[in-house]
C-alpha cells in the first residue's frame, strides 16, 4: 500500500511537501530570531538601567567620601579645640591656685602672727 502511494506521488506533490516542510523550518527560525531579538533588547535595556544605577552609585559614593572627609576634619578640629580648652582650664586653675597662695601669703605678712601683740615675733622664755 504505502510503496504504491510513494511511487504514485508526483514531482509536484513532492515539491509541495518539501515546500511545506521548508516553510515550517523557516517559520521556526523566524520565531527563534524574533525571540533572540526580544532577549537582546531586554538585555540591552537591563544593561542601560544597571549602567545608570552604577553611575548613580559611584556619584553617591564620591559625595559620601567628601561628606566623610569634611566630617572627619570638623571632628579633628573639635577634638583639637577641646584639648586646647582642657589645657586652658588646667592653666587657669594653676594661676588661680597661685593667686590664692599669693593672697594668703600677703594676708599673713600684713597681719603678722596672731599672738595678740602688734609687734614682731613673740618671744616666749
Amino acid at each position: 500500500g504505502n510503496k504504491r502511494q510513494r511511487q504514485a506521488e508526483s514531482p509536484a506533490e513532492r515539491n509541495t511537501s518539501q515546500t511545506t516542510h521548508l516553510q515550517g523550518i523557516i517559520a521556526k527560525q523566524l520565531a527563534e530570531v524574533q525571540k533572540l531579538k526580544t532577549e537582546k533588547e531586554e538585555i540591552h535595556t537591563s544593561y542601560q538601567e544597571l549602567s545608570a544605577s552604577h553611575e548613580k552609585s559611584q556619584n553617591e559614593n564620591k559625595l559620601l567620601k567628601k561628606v566623610l572627609a569634611i566630617k572627619q576634619e570638623r571632628q579633628d578640629q573639635f577634638v583639637s579645640q577641646l584639648e586646647d580648652a582642657h589645657r586652658y582650664k588646667e592653666q587657669s586653675e594653676q594661676v588661680i591656685a597661685m593667686l590664692r597662695q599669693h593672697l594668703h601669703n600677703q594676708a599673713q605678712q600684713s597681719h603678722g602672727p596672731s599672738n595678740g601683740f602688734t609687734g614682731g615675733p613673740s618671744n616666749v622664755y
